[in-house]
């Protein structure tokens, strides 16, 4: 489940969207004007956290992009266990 879950662009493309795999909406994060002080990345509220609810081994972790160019897609990221 999310322990804290990101922004999203709107109802189409919830968070949740991610725990199915190969599905159409994925998610989505707001838009923001191009020009601001976020454009093109850098956005601090563009995170998530996952609660495995226990502990328990992860042999793989995939992240799909969306095939839309150079918009909506993930050019950096960062994943730490605690």
């Amino acid at each position: 489940s999310f322990a804290r879950s990101p922004p999203i662009y709107n109802g189409s493309y919830q968070e949740t969207n991610m725990q199915v795999p190969c599905e159409g909406f994925g998610w989505l994060g707001p838009d923001r004007l191009q020009g601001g002080q976020y454009a093109e990345g850098g956005e601090p509220e563009f995170y998530f956290i996952l609660d495995l609810g226990s502990s328990i081994a992860i042999d793989r972790l995939r992240v799909r992009n969306r095939s839309w160019g150079n918009a909506y897609c993930t050019k950096d990221y960062e994943v730490s266990v605690s």
